[in-house]
């Protein structure tokens, strides 16, 4: 009966994930690097299910090939724990961090992953892991609860290093990295005294649900004033398009003497000019736009697979919808650069920055001559 009610916790923690992927998948916010990861850790997790389902599925069972997939399920099973365990502590590790080049000193915290193949390929001539006997029955051997301790080491100095870090991490991610941690711990635990008690990966499963909620929406991507993109989430959007060769447009906006109108109309004032221009950046660019408020004034727009020359009408909306603006005294003025990055270009972001200001700063000193009063 227990191993009924495994599957069944197996079963329900495998249709939650699959609404946490495709609810990531469906949101554009997949370009983060802590999301990607998570994302990762999702499918990874998913998988993972399945494969201890089919582990247990083939036990006992008397049939011809049932021994070979019964051995094979549980291989891969093995091999598969320290992978997501690895990207586990990589997502703790930059939440704390913020850092790749530190994940990439640490191998992404995968040694536990090629060790595992290691003691896989003893375990096919000497089961030092775990057999199927004669009557194809799945056996834990000695060496299996070394490499149990050892995934819980890891989980173990996760908490720590996340705990020690505490005062440099955002609001909500010591706590959600905790429960993150110690949800699996119990759960793995649990399985390793009772033996055919399936629940350390389904708690995995309820870990991961609990860290998107905690890390990913509850700290949110959005710019608290504009609801537009943060300069965060537009920068690795950055990183991802150009890791994946992938042609975009860029555009960086500027608020024509925003401080004037603080100072002789009121900070209130200021920020509707900001949220207005907001707005009209989101109608005017095509909704497959990354639209970011990049610095107080300054703002970021990415289209992605679209040229300059096509966005032309982007534009022109734009200049037509602050025409109406009518909650300022004088008349409301922007800036803005422009570049682009087509395919196989070698362009690095620092340089397509560089382009956009010095494109910007030409179309401010423009403006400035046509609004002169001695022009």
């Amino acid at each position: 009966m227990i191993w009924h009610e495994s599957y069944l916790m197996n079963f329900y923690s495998l249709i939650l994930l699959l609404i946490l992927l495709t609810t990531m998948i469906a949101k554009r916010e997949t370009y983060r690097f802590s999301s990607r990861l998570l994302l990762l850790i999702v499918s990874s997790t998913a998988i993972i299910l399945i494969v201890e389902i089919f582990s247990w599925g083939f036990d006992t069972v008397n049939a011809p090939y049932a021994k070979t997939l019964n051995y094979a399920f549980n291989l891969l099973f093995f091999l598969a724990g320290p992978v997501i365990v690895g990207l586990f502590a990589s997502y703790a590790d930059y939440m704390s961090y913020r850092s790749k080049e530190r994940l990439k000193k640490r191998l992404y915290y995968m040694h536990l992953a090629i060790i595992f193949p290691i003691l896989a390929i003893i375990n096919i001539f000497t089961p030092i892991i775990f057999s199927i006997n004669d009557v194809n029955v799945y056996q834990r051997e000695p060496i299996i609860n070394v490499a149990f301790a050892s995934v819980f080491l890891l989980v173990l100095y996760i908490i720590y290093a996340n705990i020690k870090n505490r005062k440099n991490n955002e609001p909500g991610v010591t706590s959600s990295i905790l429960i993150f941690s110690i949800i699996p711990l119990i759960g793995g635990i649990l399985q390793m005294f009772f033996y055919g008690l399936l629940i350390m990966w389904a708690f995995v499963g309820l870990a991961v649900v609990v860290a998107y909620i905690f890390t990913e929406t509850i700290n949110s991507s959005k710019d608290y004033l504009t609801k537009l993109y943060t300069r965060e989430l537009a920068e690795e959007y950055l990183e991802h398009a150009i890791e994946q060769d992938e042609p975009f447009s860029m555009f960086l906006f500027d608020i024509d003497d925003l401080k004037k109108i603080n100072d002789q109309q009121g900070h209130s004032q200021g920020d509707e000019a900001i949220v207005s221009f907001a707005q009209s950046l989101s109608a005017a660019f095509p909704k497959n736009s990354i639209v970011s408020r990049y610095g107080g004034d300054e703002f970021l727009v990415i289209v992605r697979g679209r040229s300059i020359h096509s966005l032309q009408d982007s534009l022109d909306a734009l200049k037509e919808m602050v025409t109406d603006f009518h909650f300022v005294e004088s008349s409301f003025h922007y800036s803005y650069g422009i570049c682009e990055r087509p395919k196989n270009d070698k362009t690095s972001i620092n340089e397509l920055f560089l382009r956009c200001d010095q494109d910007m700063y030409q179309n401010k000193a423009k403006n400035k001559q046509k609004i002169s009063p001695t022009s």
